[in-house]
Parts: structure tokens; C-alpha cells; sequence
């Protein structure tokens, strides 16, 4: 299971991501509240589009999604799952 995870350090903020997806999960706790609400709905926005069919997105139950929330689809209490449009194709075998 080890070798099937990856971990990246990367700025949310930042103008590009060295990093390509799709990821099946993605955690992201502790780190949205910190964000601006501009910044919140860029990164949310941008994470969506990295998302493989059926990726879901993990956050804090204490923290939001904000206006970005209309990006996703609730699973569960801080589980998401990108909306439709969001997702990339999956991969070809």
C-alpha cells in the first residue's frame, strides 16, 4: 500500500501546481480556513479539476467549502466528490 502513495508540498496560492492528476483522494484538512474566501474558491476550483471519476475530497468537519461548495457533491460529514463537469476522464487501460 506504501508505494501506491504519494505525498507533494505545493503553494495553493501559487500560479502553478507541479503536480498532474487524476488523484483519487485528495486531503486537504486544516489548510482552507486559512485561506481567504478568493483563494478558498481558486483552490477548490483548481482541486476539482484534478480529481479521477469517483475522487473524493477530504477536508476538517470544521471548516467549509464557502461558495465553492456548488463545485461538489457531499458524501459525508468533510467527504466530497467533485460534480460531473469537474472530473477529468478516466485513464485508458
Amino acid at each position: 500500500m506504501r508505494r501506491l502513495v504519494e505525498f507533494h508540498s505545493l503553494n495553493l496560492v501559487g500560479a502553478s501546481w507541479p503536480v498532474d492528476g487524476p488523484f483519487d483522494v485528495i486531503f486537504c484538512r486544516n489548510v482552507l480556513m486559512y485561506l481567504e474566501a478568493c483563494h478558498r474558491y481558486a483552490v477548490l476550483e483548481r482541486l476539482a479539476s484534478l480529481f479521477a471519476p469517483d475522487g473524493l475530497l477530504m477536508i476538517d468537519p470544521t471548516e467549509h467549502l464557502g461558495k465553492a461548495g456548488l463545485l461538489f457533491t457531499t458524501v459525508a460529514d468533510a467527504v466530497y466528490r467533485p460534480r460531473g463537469a469537474s472530473c477529468l476522464p478516466a485513464p485508458p487501460n
